[in-house]
């Protein structure tokens, strides 16, 4: 690719570095198609496409004689790739590229034309629109998830959203991906890959419902015959009937979606705290309790199949399914929880119901993938015969927890009076056929030993994971490294605690004599499990992967408060501030901060903007051009924005919106804001954990820490909560912070303007501000005291 020219001499247009920056940006655009587990994928080098038309990927298992034709083919090249660019001044003081892609010795592209506020945001949608005219004429388009999209021209804005949303994932800005994403859907509506990056990031953002949704929706554009139905007459939907391309490629998605919709099921507690989160938003504008009520009407409906059969297997268990109260399994998902401890019961019960479909589901999966070709790049044969572990063990824990729930409150109405075990592994839906297989298992179940039971052994864990492993592993083929990742987790869910927010109690796993070597035993199977694992898997694989492992899987919530875990996190995610002790919800305690951190970044950034206008000042005037006007605009929507955020900060969407803003507001500036979702690593909480580990000597440090984290945790939420008290509503905003022209437009009365307003956003962030301390996370600043001088003028 030769040099950019420049139109116009004396412009002082950088044409080396801008033609170099276009280059690094034809070098970081991301081809890789979804995995099977949210977290990000590792980014391929463009530039490899323009090398050679001859390198395209194939097989691992390719011959030889292939291979040497394709090394032979080098030495011919058929045609080339030539980018030529020139770069200039629009009007409006704005920039401007143009390109012209030339395919050797043919013929040229027509010219593409980007033009945006800076050389650099020019030159990156230059980049893309490049790529997006040569992707369609290379091999590299048969790929996810741009393979319905060969032998056509993809649209400009198609290809630039992707991959703006997958640098906005790499880097942590998971509401910008998600906004990137749908635009992209909002162009191409039927790609499933797509869709499946977005129920990825919604699980990331704790919006299980959402993804829950999300997949269902990838399911339902799929052929009927891949989900065991026959309706050949129906035929095929036309978006999967693409003439040149593989006829399989979009069976991976299918498959992913299928096996993440059954994993998120069997996860019930997630559903269930996105069931139950609009009872603990502030009153007012509640955007997200309007999604929610959308989203259950869709579930009742999706799930009511199931009813019957649940009810039929609570039976079988020993408990009363048309017993009134919570015990309805009709009116199960018409039921409104809240946070109160009587209603705990109907949770836990609502959260079975959701993991009884859910291995429902995972069973339907694997018998439709008994004798068919996965396709690659997706969960393999063994993972699929390990759900079948996972999800009777997920049940089992949630049996146990129910009944540790009656054990503890011996005056309430309803006793559990059910066994802890399960009297059959697999789930069946009420039907005659259902009740002799029923039978059949009990028996087999109880003559081989194989009776779930809480607490979970790892002799029996040991035993169901090997029968599923050689029944699903192919011969002379090596197991993948999720394979292990899966094992792991099902030792882990041993380890799960039977109360929210406490450690696990060996007391409440094993009754045997040495307690301690029991859940000793269960960590340490599950952490050479991660260790095989980590060792068959590449570098960038467990990298993509670290955010999932150590903060937001669930099914290790119990795991990672181990010294096992934490010694395994530091040997293969080493990190500036060592680990010594990990909460047990961590992905909780990062959504939170998330949001509250969010509060005192915008502060900070405010605070920086009025410190220079009030430098502005020496030199111009401020009604000049409407500056001053602009100003305040500007000052009144951050508070309007903020507001809206702090009333509905569960709303994604509204999240979204105020970030954008404030990036917009930032630009106009002169600054830059870009907002990632803050890890759990940086967080002040995690340094109190060196305090807490000198006191190993007591017994109860570790959960003297559980308790600080939460005590932390709970704080930030009030505190977020106390802000929206103070903003109050949309009027009392504008008459009490919002700001109006000053009587008095001398320079004098403007400068004490800013440095009001300054001030004033200084004592926000030091509200929002913190540092760790002896034994707890302090704050910087009182917020009851950041509107005591308003400014308003």
């Amino acid at each position: 690719m030769p040099t950019f020219s420049r139109e116009g001499e004396g412009s002082g247009i950088e044409v080396e570095r801008l033609t170099t920056n276009f280059r690094e940006a034809l070098a970081e655009v991301s081809l890789e198609a979804p995995s099977p587990m949210p977290g990000g994928s590792q980014q391929i080098d463009f530039v490899e496409v323009l090398h050679s038309p001859a390198m395209e990927s194939s097989s691992t298992s390719a011959s030889m004689a292939s291979a040497l034709g394709r090394l032979l083919s080098l030495t011919h090249v058929s045609y080339s790739y030539q980018v030529n660019g020139v770069l200039y001044r629009a009007p409006g003081d704005r920039c401007s590229v143009t390109v012209q892609v030339i395919v050797l010795p043919k013929w040229a592209s027509q010219s593409i034309t980007c033009t945006e506020s800076t050389f650099e945001a020019a030159i990156r949608s230059a980049a893309y629109e490049v790529c997006a005219f040569i992707l369609p004429l290379t091999r590299l388009v048969e790929k996810p998830p741009w393979a319905a999209w060969h032998g056509l021209a993809i649209p400009h804005g198609l290809f630039r959203d992707v991959q703006e949303a997958q640098r906005c994932k790499f880097s942590r800005r998971y509401d910008e991906a998600l906004g990137k994403y749908f635009d992209a859907i909002s162009q191409d509506p039927h790609n499933p890959f797509l869709r499946l990056e977005v129920g990825f990031i919604q699980e990331q953002l704790g919006l299980s419902l959402d993804a829950l949704m999300t997949y269902q929706d990838v399911i339902k554009l799929g052929l009927e015959r891949d989900l065991g139905h026959f309706s050949w007459m129906r035929g095929s939907p036309a978006y999967f009937r693409k003439i040149g391309t593989h006829r399989n490629w979009w069976r991976s998605a299918l498959l992913t979606a299928r096996y993440r919709q059954a994993v998120l099921l069997g996860m019930g507690e997630q559903l269930i705290d996105d069931w139950c989160s609009y009872k603990r938003i502030p009153a007012g504008e509640r955007k997200r309790d309007a999604e929610l009520q959308h989203l259950g009407t869709r579930i009742r409906q999706m799930f009511g199949a199931y009813e019957a059969g649940f009810a039929e297997y609570l039976n079988d268990h020993g408990e009363e399914a048309g017993d009134g109260g919570r015990r309805d399994v009709k009116a199960l998902l018409d039921c409104d929880f809240s946070d109160e401890p009587g209603d705990e019961g109907g949770k836990l019960l609502l959260q079975e119901f959701f993991q009884f479909v859910g291995q429902s589901k995972a069973q339907d999966l694997c018998r439709a993938y008994r004798f068919r070709r996965i396709p690659g790049g997706t969960v393999s044969r063994v993972a699929l015969r390990l759900m079948l572990v996972w999800a009777p063990a997920r049940r089992c824990w949630t049996r146990a927890t129910r009944r540790d729930l009656a054990r503890r409150e011996p005056d309430s109405a309803k006793e559990w009076k059910a066994p802890c075990e399960l009297k059959y592994a697999r789930v069946y839906r009420n039907s005659h056929l259902a009740k002799v297989r029923k039978s059949t298992s009990k028996v087999l179940a109880k003559i081989s030993g194989r009776e779930w039971q809480w607490p979970m052994t790892v002799e029996h864990i040991n035993r169901e994971i090997r029968i599923a492993w050689f029944s699903g592993m192919p011969l002379l083929r090596r197991s993948p490294w999720h394979d292990f990742y899966y094992a792991a987790c099902i030792f882990a869910i041993g380890l799960l605690p039977l109360e929210r927010g406490r450690l696990c109690n060996p007391e409440e796993i094993s009754e045997s004599g040495d307690r301690n070597d029991f859940t000793a035993s269960l960590a340490g199977e599950a952490v050479d499990f991660l260790d095989r694992a980590c060792r068959r898997a590449d570098s960038s694989s467990i990298a993509s992967m670290r955010s999932w492992i150590v903060a937001e899987d669930p099914d290790l919530a119990g795991l990672r408060t181990f010294t096992e875990f934490v010694d395994w996190e530091d040997e293969h995610y080493p990190i500036k501030n060592p680990a010594y002790l990990r909460p047990v919800d961590v992905h909780g305690l990062e959504l939170t901060r998330y949001q509250h951190h969010l509060v005192e970044k915008v502060a900070g950034l405010m605070v920086q903007i009025w410190e220079r206008r009030e430098c502005e000042l020496l030199s111009t005037h401020p009604h000049a051009d409407g500056m001053l006007q602009r100003w305040i605009d500007e000052e009144n929507s951050t508070w309007t924005m903020a507001r809206a955020f702090v009333v509905d900060r569960h709303h994604w969407q509204t999240r979204f919106d105020f970030i954008r803003t404030m990036q917009e507001f930032a630009q106009i500036n002169s600054f830059l804001f870009e907002y990632p979702c803050p890890s759990y690593s940086d967080d002040p909480v995690m340094q109190l954990g060196e305090s807490f580990r000198r006191r190993q000597g007591a017994d109860d440090s570790h959960q003297l820490f559980q308790d600080t984290v939460s005590s932390v945790h709970e704080h930030r939420k009030e505190r977020m909560g106390d802000l929206g008290e103070l903003l109050g509503t949309e009027r009392n905003l504008k008459e009490q912070i919002c700001i109006t022209e000053p009587k008095a437009s001398s320079q004098k009365d403007i400068r004490r303007l800013c440095i009001e307003r300054s001030r004033m956003w200084a004592r926000l962030e030091k509200a929002f501000s913190e540092r760790p301390g002896e034994d707890t996370v302090e704050v910087l600043g009182d917020l009851a005291s950041v509107f005591e001088e308003p400014g308003r003028k």
